[in-house]
């Protein structure tokens, strides 16, 4: 699931930057259906949630192409949510200060 997962972000990358934001954002949607549930089997895989919170801001970057600012926001702002609980489960994590 992990592959499929990381498959779909791929082309929803690939999308955004040829400037198709409907189509990324429907592959970044199919990205995150198989990561969250191997977040739901396997929380404490601080991948699975890293992955999530990576595809939520794809997902970000393309409303703000398509000019609309309030869903963008609100999916950079789950990112965020999603990496602050990273850090939060893994104080190795040196990347990111507080």
């Amino acid at each position: 699931l992990y592959d499929l997962a990381i498959s779909h972000w791929n082309i929803a990358r690939g999308y955004r930057l040829l400037g198709d934001a409907n189509r990324s954002i429907e592959y970044a949607q199919k990205a995150l259906e198989p990561l969250s549930k191997l977040n739901k089997v396997a929380p404490e895989i601080n991948d699975y949630l890293r992955s999530v919170a990576i595809v939520e801001t794809e997902i970000g970057h393309s409303y703000l192409l398509l000019d609309q600012e309030d869903k963008a926001l609100e999916y950079l702002q789950k990112a965020q949510a999603e990496l602050e609980k990273v850090v939060e489960k893994d104080k190795t994590v040196t990347a990111y200060k507080s």
